[in-house]
């Protein structure tokens, strides 16, 4: 009975031992590694930062929207519009957390980041105070919606390996679209561009993220992984493991 015991028990660390090696990656059922990876750079990252864009080239901007734009700017409507998308993004986030609980992610995420370019190309073309206002207002609410994907979506698609560096990769994203935007409306102007010109070129891009998106599975978008997969296809805990082993075999 003893030599059985402790056969059983060295079986059940050799299975421990072999789990803890290879770091679990649940991610790995719905998609391959370079699926997820490109994902994360097109969807996450490129999205974020051209989402983060329109805020530096606003900055960059100002001196030539004054000038082509007749209606009288005061310095309290110049802040309300660089400070606008924050406002819509902090007021919608809640309502995007919800949404995303109930709806299919990637018809949310489509339909926000069309807005999102849309109302992008708009804020470029239109010249009036109210028309821009809103436009920017719309941005920044659409704007939530990707940041709650994204950092949800990489917490739980991520390979265990990456999870901390694409997290920090993604929290850079928006500085680095913040800086290019500043970069290509400054240098635009400054050579003589309408300001418009940085918008167009930000819309534009976004619409070719909004393409890669519609052809990317919804499955590999969904911020569960039991969505879009039977019970069947989800991976499962050995089943030698007893339940207290399991819990502590995910906590060590």
């Amino acid at each position: 009975m003893d030599g059985g015991a402790e056969a059983n028990n060295d079986i059940e660390m050799i299975e421990m031992n072999s789990l803890r090696s290879e770091p679990l990656d649940p991610g790995a059922a719905v998609a391959s590694r370079w699926s997820r990876t490109l994902i994360f750079a097109a969807s996450v990252l490129g999205v974020q930062a051209f989402m983060s864009y329109d805020s530096g080239a606003t900055a960059a901007s100002l001196a030539t929207i004054l000038k082509t734009n007749d209606e009288s700017w005061t310095p309290t409507s110049l802040a309300l519009l660089g400070a606008m998308d924050k406002i819509a993004t902090a007021m919608a986030s809640p309502i995007w957390g919800r949404l995303l609980q109930k709806y299919n992610t990637k018809v949310l995420l489509a339909i926000g980041l069309a807005i999102n370019a849309a109302c992008t190309l708009c804020f470029g073309v239109l010249m009036s105070k109210a028309s821009m206002l809103s436009m920017k207002f719309a941005m920044g609410a659409t704007q939530a919606l990707q940041n709650i994907w994204g950092s949800v979506w990489v917490i739980v698609m991520a390979p265990p390996d990456t999870v901390t560096l694409w997290m920090a990769l993604q929290g850079v994203s928006a500085a680095i679209g913040n800086g290019v935007g500043t970069a290509v409306a400054g240098f635009g102007t400054a050579n003589g561009l309408p300001y418009s010109f940085a918008y167009m070129l930000q819309a534009g891009v976004l619409g070719a993220f909004w393409c890669h998106l519609v052809f990317t599975p919804h499955r590999r978008l969904a911020m569960q992984l039991n969505s879009g997969q039977s019970a069947d296809e989800a991976p499962k805990p050995s089943a030698k493991l007893s339940t207290f082993k399991q819990l502590r075999l995910l906590w060590d």
